[in-house]
């Protein structure tokens, strides 16, 4: 009975998790009455370590090895989302943002971690799976290495906006006009670019764990339709120059930073919830 309960309860507490914890956080961000930057990251720590506790007590420890790992891993990239929707507020571009640098380098700091894991989480999923990926398989290493460029240049090139737009004004520039000098149209076809592999890459892990039954069908059909939805959304931001007609502004929602790793945390959940995998394992895939 008290299996049957957890099993009910679980998805829906693990889900929306991040948002639940990002609600809690966003009651103390910096960007609002003059809260403490010190005990929003001491908060975001504390919610860190009850996450840890929370997946050592419901992960299946019968899980092999590298995916168990993995699977930790990427719960944690929910957790490092929710210190980042914590803040609550989007990036300030205006010229205010110079005399709090710190909310924004804290918020890529925290995308950054969230990308270690990801990285991280990804090599001990191949270690589970390299012996016997099939040739098309291995392909998804290339997707991989395109996936984190991007990551790596966009996370480095918005850590550096604050100071990149002090150096524009000394030079004499509008504070007015940076955004658009720094986030041209090439910077947005490159995030665009790199969206598409990382979406395409949380679909591409979840088949594989799907074929040798890690995780369910249902969880593959849904984050499979999210990862669509976020390239075309993605695409449509670059088309449009994200002047989206009325209503139809969420679609800006996926390409914000990391938010495919949303996806990477609610598929580390998927494998969370699966039931013990088959003790067949070794065909190829």
């Amino acid at each position: 009975m008290r299996t049957k309960i957890v099993k009910i309860l679980a998805p829906i507490l693990l889900v929306p998790l991040p948002f639940l914890g990002a609600g809690f956080l966003s009651g103390y961000s910096p960007y609002f009455n003059d809260n403490s930057f010190g005990t929003y990251i001491a908060l975001s720590f504390v919610y860190g370590i009850l996450s840890f506790l929370l997946v050592w007590l419901i992960s299946d420890k019968s899980l092999p090895k590298p995916i168990q790992i993995a699977v930790y891993l990427l719960f944690f990239c929910g957790t490092v989302m929710a210190s980042v929707f914590g803040l609550a507020s989007a990036p300030d571009l205006s010229i205010n943002l110079l005399e709090h640098p710190e909310r924004e380098h804290f918020r890529y700091l925290a995308l950054t971690t969230g990308m270690i894991l990801f990285v991280t989480a990804f090599a001990f999923i191949m270690v589970h799976f390299l012996p016997s990926l099939t040739k098309w398989n291995r392909w998804i290493v290339v997707f991989f290495i395109f996936a984190l460029i991007e990551l790596v240049w966009e996370f480095r090139h918005h850590y550096l906006f604050p100071e990149a737009m002090a150096e524009w004004i000394k030079q004499g520039n509008s504070a007015a006009d940076f955004d658009k000098h720094y986030d041209d149209k090439t910077s947005i076809g490159f995030g665009t670019i790199g969206r598409f592999f990382q979406y395409s890459l949380v679909v591409w892990i979840a088949a594989l764990l799907f074929q040798q039954r890690l995780i369910k069908a249902g969880a593959l059909y849904g984050l499979s339709f999210i990862a669509v939805c976020g390239i075309v959304s993605c695409v449509a931001c670059f088309a449009t120059d994200f002047k989206f007609p009325k209503g139809l502004e969420i679609l800006f929602l996926f390409f914000i930073p990391g938010a495919q790793f949303i996806l990477l945390y609610w598929l580390g959940t998927a494998l969370l919830l699966t039931a013990k995998p088959s003790t067949s394992l070794q065909y190829s895939v």
